[in-house]
């Protein structure tokens, strides 16, 4: 089936947000006497708020203020973006351009809350490249339940069949697959694994690597 719509996750796969703000979230937690690995970071990328909290209370205890160290994580995450440390992912701005000129649709589906979601928009004003836009104050679950990747195409017009996602994260690929929409991974701190190789259609190193393997799909 012909490729008429790409939708696209954020953190990971246009911004390259997840180095910095892992890096934010062990400087933080280590302030409180915390340790958070990367392997456990990792384990979170994906991931709406509220599920995050419930893994977080089960790691650290339920007496964890999870929203003081949200606060001071997104507050760091600000200052990094407003510093000009977060970076749009190399391969990301050509391949919009080559999606547009070839009159493709594309959305943004991400977990993240619309405030971080409208920060991260405002480096590159990249708002008005994406037909529709679905964050997770647009949805009730996160990934890797299908919900906000079938309200994207929904509300893009589009049968499953026809879409694909680009994803960095497992939660991300799963959540796709559930949906019934061909994937993409593109590497970021997650590699792909067997879990990510099985349920998505290609694995690549970067955009650039994904934007000649769609000129084959459009």
């Amino acid at each position: 089936m012909t490729v008429k719509a790409v939708i696209f996750d954020m953190d990971g796969v246009i911004f390259d947000t997840e180095r910095v703000y892992m890096n934010i979230w062990k400087n933080v937690y280590k302030r409180h006497g915390l340790e958070i690995t990367e392997e456990f970071y990792v384990s979170l990328i994906g991931r709406d708020r509220n599920s995050i909290i419930g893994i977080l209370h089960d790691k650290f205890g339920q007496e964890l203020d999870t929203t003081m160290m949200f606060a001071e994580c997104d507050e760091e995450l600000k200052k990094a973006i407003l510093r000009g440390e977060v970076p749009v992912k190399k391969g990301a701005i050509e391949l919009f351009d080559y999606l547009k000129e070839n009159k493709i649709k594309m959305a943004l589906a991400t977990s993240s809350s619309k405030e971080k979601l409208e920060m991260q928009l405002m480096i590159q004003d990249l708002k008005e490249i994406f037909d529709v836009i679905v964050c997770a104050d647009d949805v009730r679950t996160s990934k890797p339940n299908p919900e906000i990747f079938l309200v994207s195409a929904k509300k893009l017009g589009m049968n499953t069949d026809s879409c694909v996602v680009i994803e960095d994260s497992p939660a991300g690929i799963q959540a796709a697959y559930n949906a019934g929409i061909r994937s993409i991974h593109v590497e970021d701190l997650k590699k792909a694994d067997d879990l990510i190789i099985d349920l998505s259609e290609r694995q690549f190193k970067s955009l650039v690597e994904i934007k000649g393997y769609l000129k084959d799909l459009i």
